[in-house]
């Protein structure tokens, strides 16, 4: 099983330095092997599994898992989302989002969203990511 998680860093309502730790406990507590953000900052961190890019597409395309976007205009929700064994969770930021990305890039995806009791749309990507890592590992609980 490879879970990768690839998003955009927050440049202007946070910043990188700060983001990256956020992501690197996510990464840890649920044994992430790979973490692609863009753009390339060389921020320096402890995250071991931190790869920068520039031209995310391409290393998604090199990777070839099937690619899943958290949205919250998605017409698929989380509740109903089958965990691929191989994937790549893609997040976006609050003024792009992941299926921006992937459409402007012609990369195939699965839309999702993930259902608050207020529906606001106001997460940041790493609460997502948290939620649907939990939500990866409570379905492979439940199918033990």
């Amino acid at each position: 099983m490879v879970v990768t998680i690839a998003g955009l860093w927050e440049l202007g309502w946070t910043a990188p330095i700060s983001e990256i730790d956020l992501w690197n406990v996510i990464c840890i507590e649920f044994n992430i092997q790979k973490l692609l953000m863009v753009p390339v900052t060389g921020v320096h961190n402890k995250c071991k599994v931190l790869q920068e890019t520039n031209d995310l597409p391409t290393v998604l395309k090199e990777i070839n898992f099937p690619i899943i976007i958290f949205d919250e205009l998605a017409e698929n929700t989380l509740e109903d989302l089958i965990h691929p064994n191989d994937c790549v969770y893609l997040f976006g930021k609050a003024t792009r989002s992941g299926v921006d990305l992937a459409r402007d890039s012609k990369l195939p995806y699965t839309a999702v969203r993930v259902k608050t009791p207020a529906n606001k749309g106001s997460l940041w990507a790493f609460h997502i990511a948290s939620i649907v890592l939990y939500d990866r590992q409570v379905k492979a609980w439940l199918q033990q």
